[in-house]
Formats: structure tokens, C-alpha cells, sequence
């Protein structure tokens, strides 16, 4: 099956790599970078049109506050389509000890994020809601942490096998948690 997959946030990072792995299984993919402020209207629109042509859309936009935006923009349009919303959440979400202040707004921002698609796991909808929760990622944002830290193409990879297996088994996966080794 060739699905049209759309990657909102797909020109670095995690986002690059799922780009990689979709077109090297050989689907159709679309990327938006940082380059496509969805604070504009125009570029709304433009973001609408690309989410009304794909099959899976991956959400790795880096905010969590445009996360949430476009995960109830989303859901609002295609609740009632066969389409896959992947949201790139985090599990770093769930940290304990002291934070930097940098730290506390990515964790509130990833955790409002969850506990809104949880929610709307929960209504009635045909579309699959999937949320994907790696822990510390090796990106350049990463690059100076001391931590273990997952490889950003496995977790590509992981993402990739999900969707098709939702596709290949029509099975409801709502949630993956990943850790770092």
C-alpha cells in the first residue's frame, strides 16, 4: 500500500528521519519545515491543503502550543476519515527533579499536548490518534546533554512500523513510550 504522508516538521531531526525512512518504503512524502508559520493565515490554508491530500500525518512541530493547534485542527476536519495523526509528544514529559525554566516550558508544553489527545482518543472518531513518546533524542538540540540518548533513526524506524501496522492490522495503538539504552 503507498500512502501520501505528510511530515509537519520534517526538515530536521526526528521529522528528517521519518521523512527518510517513508520515501525509502517507497510513499509519497511531504515535509513543512519552520519555514511554514502557521501563526500566518496564508500559510494555515496551505497547511490544510497538504493535511486534506495525505493518509498519515506525523506532528513533530518542535512547539508544543502549535502541536495542540494543529491536533485539534486535525481532529475537528478528519474525525470522521481513515486517516493516521501521529503527534511527536515526549517522554521526557514525565521528568522529575529540578528543571531550568527552559526545561518546565517544554515539559508543560509536551504534557498539555498528551493530556489533549488522550482526551480526544476518547471521543468518537474514525481517525487514529497514535502519540509517540521517545525520550532524549540525539539531535543537534540534544547535542550537549551528558544522557543516554536514542538514535534519531530508530526512532523513524519505530514510528514507520506503527503505522503500518495499524494499516496492515487495523488495530487502535494509542500510545509508545520509548528510553534511551
Amino acid at each position: 500500500m503507498n500512502m501520501r504522508v505528510l511530515v509537519i516538521g520534517g526538515t530536521s531531526g526526528i521529522g528528517a528521519s521519518i521523512v527518510k525512512v517513508f520515501k525509502d518504503n517507497g510513499h509519497e512524502v511531504t515535509a513543512t519545515g519552520r519555514e511554514l508559520d502557521i501563526g500566518s493565515e496564508s500559510a494555515r490554508h496551505h497547511l490544510v491543503y497538504l493535511m486534506n491530500t495525505a493518509d498519515t500525518i506525523v506532528n513533530c512541530a518542535y512547539s508544543g502550543s502549535n502541536q495542540r493547534e494543529l491536533l485539534f485542527k486535525a481532529f475537528d476536519e478528519y474525525k470522521d476519515q481513515n486517516k493516521i495523526f501521529i503527534n511527536i509528544e515526549s517522554a521526557n514529559a514525565w521528568r522529575e527533579g529540578q528543571l531550568t525554566v527552559d526545561q518546565i516550558a517544554y515539559v508543560t508544553d509536551k504534557l498539555a499536548l498528551v493530556t489533549a489527545r488522550r482526551h480526544l482518543q476518547k471521543l468518537p472518531r474514525q481517525m487514529k490518534i497514535i502519540g509517540i513518546c521517545p525520550a532524549t533524542v540525539d539531535t543537534k538540540y540534544n547535542a550537549s546533554k551528558n544522557i543516554p540518548k536514542m538514535k534519531v533513526d530508530s526512532v523513524a524506524i519505530i514510528i514507520y512500523n506503527a503505522v503500518t501496522t495499524v494499516l496492515e492490522y487495523g488495530i487502535e495503538l494509542s500510545e509508545i513510550h520509548m528510553q534511551a539504552c
